[in-house]
């Protein structure tokens, strides 16, 4: 390991053969340049107390750590790398966030992003301001179903209470149609038009557009 001969080694201290790293260590780490190369060995030592023809003598062991910790250097910047790539992928999730939120916010139409597990994810202020008697429910991870029941119940849709079973059985059903629409009564004399879009990936589009003068032209189609 240490590449001497016996009469290199023999007589002298063990100071003037290997030289400590760090002293604190129980078991010191050793650098070892190999003659006539470049080559860097990383070395673990141990020593023991011995008696050796009646005098205190140190047993020196001596373990070649090198590809150990050349191991542990790839695993550390394998962890700082995954890191990294954890922090750039967070960091670009939140930017398409970002963006797709300033985006729908200049549509003219309220739009309502809901997740696979039916949660929202994203809704704009037009959305809100249409269902103004339950904006303040209309939060990150609310239920769709939520929104649809509470919306009933606190007259932000208008309809009797023999259809609002009805109604809400039509939502519900709305999750398993690719593209479902239905005009909706909402309180203050309004109605909307709610398009409901399923998307392959389980996500799904919910999109109300007010629909104005609509009651005086239902009045006249009468």
């Amino acid at each position: 390991m240490l590449q001497r001969t016996s009469s290199q080694l023999v007589g002298k201290r063990y100071s003037q053969i290997v030289h400590f790293r760090n002293d604190a260590l129980s078991t010191p780490e050793l650098n070892f340049l190999l003659p006539d190369t470049v080559a860097l060995r990383t070395v673990s030592s141990a020593e023991a107390p011995l008696i050796f023809a009646w005098k205190k003598c140190r047993t020196v062991f001596l373990h070649d750590v090198t590809d150990r910790k050349t191991l542990e250097v790839d695993l550390l910047e394998s962890r700082n790398s995954r890191g990294n790539q954890v922090k750039d992928r967070t960091l670009s999730l939140e930017e398409s966030r970002s963006r797709l939120t300033m985006a729908v916010e200049h549509f003219s139409e309220g739009y309502a992003l809901f997740g696979t597990d039916h949660r929202l994810i994203l809704a704009n202020r037009r959305f809100r301001s249409i269902l103004p008697k339950i904006t303040h429910l209309i939060k990150d991870d609310i239920a769709v179903m939520e929104i649809w029941s509470v919306a009933l119940t606190e007259g932000a849709i208008l309809t009797s209470p023999e259809n609002a079973e009805e109604l809400l059985e039509w939502f519900e059903s709305s999750t398993d149609e690719s593209i479902s629409t239905i005009e909706l009564s909402l309180s203050h004399d309004r109605w909307a038009r709610c398009a409901i879009k399923n998307l392959p990936t389980g996500l799904q589009i919910i999109t109300l557009t007010e629909l104005l003068n609509y009651d005086w032209r239902l009045r006249q189609q009468k």
